[in-house]
């Protein structure tokens, strides 16, 4: 999971210039049904 949401950081900073926080806020379990 963290490193998709490294990945996803880096595109959305690159194509949006927001700042996102470095490490996933959310587990794995809280994002799956």
């Amino acid at each position: 999971l963290e490193e998709i949401y490294q990945d996803a950081v880096s595109l959305v900073v690159l194509e949006y210039g927001v700042k996102l926080p470095d490490q996933c806020p959310y587990s794995l379990e809280e994002l799956l049904p």
